[in-house]
């Protein structure tokens, strides 16, 4: 019985994620990847014959476009009338895929409830969840890095078994996908090898006990010949060197300027060349939900309690937190020493937030095997409540969810003011639907629009669908 209760639950969740997936308008730059890899499939299909279109996709030899080919591939098994439908369904699936990925993490590091838990809290982050559909990259990006350190986890369990080669193998087509959509993704995974390194030489907390550190190194380079292998593959502007091209092209996209020059950041102007220190930050006080916030102040204070509590059923509780803090903040750091812009809110550290759901989990496990404690069913009550009142929020912003600022971001009517919100212009499609219920604009014999920093080809087909409207596109300067 639970079992069915659990599965009508996850499918609901996913009947209401294409719900929202479907009443979004084109995100700006969905057709350039999408357009990309169909033109490198057409390159890989031909053997090399069909060149690559470099003068329509500018720059596009910077991008390795290993998620843009697979997309474009799967695109093919649906009507041409829903390509953008199509798009958003693949990108869902895979951003699922991340949040069951942080599920089994939290299973293998801590236990079964709390990886429920995380699942729960991960799913119903609006910043994530407003991100599934219509992001083609850092969701993918997301399910890479969350997928290499599941694959790393059961590698350390399973060496010694049967299912070790299993795993070294999708490590490595994980850790390809990830470089094969951006570069520093290698770098995000630097938490993950310093964990594997503490782990097999100090705490080994879920290490088999008949671990060959030897074995390590030889799988090692297998796991890098994959991805590298991967990534080269849908890479067609390296094919003529393959050694040398790779390395050259990355280090060329390290010095691009990428993102907008100008950025609304906490109700100031500011260039994203000058970004403050502090701005991830920052963006996670005013982008996480109020519960999420202040279960990670509740478990510092409560910490010196949950820790001999968690020590009782958990091994290496301790190192497994530290493990979690460290990928959370450690982009933070790297703000410290990058050279590099910064932009569009969490959207570049969206692969964080699965793992922020993780500390929330923890404390309500506690507060819930605690709940006989006056002080802790006040807390457990005290959060539920606060989870309810983003459930509301949650639904009522359906489906632009990742526009979502809470309550410490002052008024909602002065939003806009404070941070980029809809900076993809996926709210453009209702917005035009709306022509249909404002007749002063119906009733003129034409009228007028300009188009500027959105998609052109996406607004002109949703003004085509309103009834009786006579309307020409201009430039932004004329009358």
């Amino acid at each position: 019985m639970t079992k069915r209760i659990n599965f009508v639950f996850l499918i609901s969740l996913f009947l209401y994620s294409l719900y929202c997936s479907l009443q979004l308008g084109m995100s700006w730059d969905v057709l350039f990847h999408y357009e990309m890899g169909k033109d490198r499939l057409d390159y890989l299909f031909s053997f090399g014959m069909n060149k690559v279109n470099e003068i329509t996709y500018e720059n596009s030899k910077l991008y390795p476009g290993v998620y843009s080919t697979i997309l474009a591939f799967f695109v093919q098994f649906f009507p041409r009338t829903y390509i953008i439908e199509s798009i958003y369904f693949i990108n869902l699936c895979f951003s699922i895929l991340a949040i069951v990925g942080i599920y089994k993490i939290s299973k293998e590091l801590f236990n079964k409830e709390i990886g429920k838990l995380t699942f729960f809290i991960c799913f119903f982050n609006p910043i994530f969840f407003g991100h599934m559909s219509m992001n083609s990259i850092d969701p993918i990006t997301a399910f890479a890095n969350i997928w290499f350190f599941y694959t790393i986890l059961k590698y350390l369990k399973k060496q010694q078994t049967d299912k070790k080669n299993k795993y070294v193998i999708l490590s490595g087509l994980c850790l390809g996908l990830g470089v094969g959509i951006r570069h520093s993704f290698i770098i995000t995974l630097i938490p993950i090898f310093v964990f594997s390194i503490f782990e097999i030489f100090y705490f080994k907390t879920i290490i088999n006990k008949k671990f060959l550190i030897k074995k390590i190194f030889i799988d090692s380079f297998i796991v890098l010949i994959i991805a590298y292998f991967v990534m080269v593959l849908f890479w067609p502007h390296t094919h003529p060197n393959i050694f040398i091209l790779p390395f050259k092209l990355a280090i060329e996209g390290l010095s691009y300027s990428w993102g907008p020059p100008f950025m609304l950041y906490n109700g100031e102007t500011i260039l994203t060349s000058e970004f403050p220190k502090s701005y991830i930050l920052v963006n996670l006080f005013y982008k996480m939900p109020e519960f999420v916030i202040l279960s990670f102040a509740i478990f510092i204070l409560l910490f010196f309690k949950i820790e001999p509590f968690m020590k009782k059923i958990l091994k290496g509780f301790n190192f497994k937190v530290a493990t979690i803090l460290l990928i959370i903040f450690f982009p933070n750091f790297l703000l410290f020493i990058s050279p590099y812009n910064t932009y569009n809110g969490l959207r570049l550290f969206l692969y964080i937030i699965p793992f922020i759901s993780i500390i929330p989990a923890i404390l309500i496990f506690f507060l819930f095997k605690m709940i006989k404690s006056n002080v802790y069913k006040f807390i457990f009550l005290f959060i539920a409540v606060l989870q309810l009142f983003l459930l509301v929020n949650f639904f009522s912003i359906s489906p632009f969810h990742y526009t979502y600022l809470n309550i410490f971001a002052g008024k909602y009517s002065n939003n806009s003011e404070k941070f980029e919100n809809d900076y993809w212009g996926i709210s453009t499609k209702k917005l035009i639907s709306s022509i249909n219920e404002n007749s002063e604009i119906l009733e003129k014999s034409k009228v007028k629009i300009a188009i500027c920093g959105v998609e052109k080809y996406a607004q002109i087909k949703y003004l085509n669908k309103i009834k009786n409207l006579n309307f020409k596109i201009v430039n932004f300067n004329e009358n």
